[in-house]
C-alpha cells in the first residue's frame, strides 16, 4: 500500500509584487480544495515562496511550480483557473505513477 504524499506548490516571484502576492493568497485559499479533491491520496499541500532567478520569469509575472516543475506562468483572471491547472497536473502525475 502506498503512503500519502505531501505536495509542495511554489510561488516563484517577488513577495512585494501585487500579482505574485495575489497568486500566493489564492493558492493558500485553495489548499483545502486540493486536499479534498485528492482525499486519501495527499497528506498535505504546502504553499511556499521561491525567490526568482534570472531565468525564472519576467518581473511581476508569477510562476507556479509543483515539486519544482513549473506548471503555469502568469496571474489568471480567476483563482479557479489555478485549481484546474493544479488538479490536472496532479491527476496526470497520479496516472503516470509519478506522484508517489
Amino acid at each position: 500500500m502506498r503512503g500519502k504524499r505531501r505536495v509542495v506548490i511554489h510561488v516563484i516571484g517577488e513577495q512585494n509584487d501585487y500579482a505574485c502576492y495575489t497568486a500566493y493568497l489564492w493558492l493558500l485559499e485553495m489548499k483545502p480544495l486540493i486536499l479534498e479533491h485528492f482525499k486519501g491520496m495527499l497528506e498535505d499541500v504546502e504553499v511556499v515562496w521561491r525567490d526568482p532567478t534570472n531565468e525564472d520569469l519576467e518581473k511581476g509575472i508569477p510562476a507556479i511550480a509543483i515539486d519544482d516543475e513549473v506548471v503555469f506562468r502568469g496571474l489568471p483572471s480567476e483563482a479557479g483557473y489555478y485549481l484546474e491547472i493544479i488538479v490536472g497536473h496532479l491527476r496526470k502525475k497520479l496516472m503516470c505513477g509519478e506522484l508517489y
